[in-house]
């Protein structure tokens, strides 16, 4: 049974994969704005985990996470776009 807890972790693990896929193409960007996006996103998320033991309260790097989940999927779609194309 899908209970409203296991969906919003599912969603979560699905966003996180998204940016896992966004970091891959962070290193198109100009190298001052992938560093400034990952080193903020790894600073928060260190906060976090020293000071409460997790980073289960995200709202700080919620905005950060956007972006990269936001590159992530415009990876893929461009990589299933060229699929296609080929």
């Amino acid at each position: 049974m899908l209970t409203m807890q296991r969906f919003a972790n599912v969603y979560w693990w699905g966003i996180l994969m998204l940016v896992a896929v966004g970091m891959f193409h962070v290193r198109r960007w100009p190298r001052y704005m992938a560093v400034l996006v990952a080193g903020t996103l790894a600073l928060a998320i260190a906060i976090h985990t020293l000071m409460i033991g997790g980073s289960r309260y995200h709202f700080p790097e919620t905005p950060l996470l956007a972006i990269l989940a936001a590159q992530g999927g415009i990876g893929i779609w461009n990589a299933v776009r060229r699929a296609r194309l080929a």
